[in-house]
């Protein structure tokens, strides 16, 4: 699963996508995304928002990691 957290990384790294876009993208089901997102917000920042998904366009909640320059 290490890997797949990773993946999921560079997937909303500066893109705020919903959780069933990311699932689409990883090919994980939802609950899945979610226990990776929870792992990843041990170790980065990850920002969470009501918000337009930049893949599907719903507004809903989004999750994104934005870099610091």
């Amino acid at each position: 699963m290490p890997a797949t957290g990773a993946l999921l990384a560079v997937v909303i790294m500066d893109r705020p996508l919903c959780v069933d876009c990311i699932s689409d993208k990883l090919g994980r089901n939802a609950n899945e995304v979610q226990r990776l997102l929870t792992d990843i917000e041990r170790t980065v920042s990850l920002n969470r928002a009501m918000d337009r998904c930049r893949a599907c366009r719903r507004s809903t909640a989004v999750y994104s990691i934005f870099r610091n320059d």
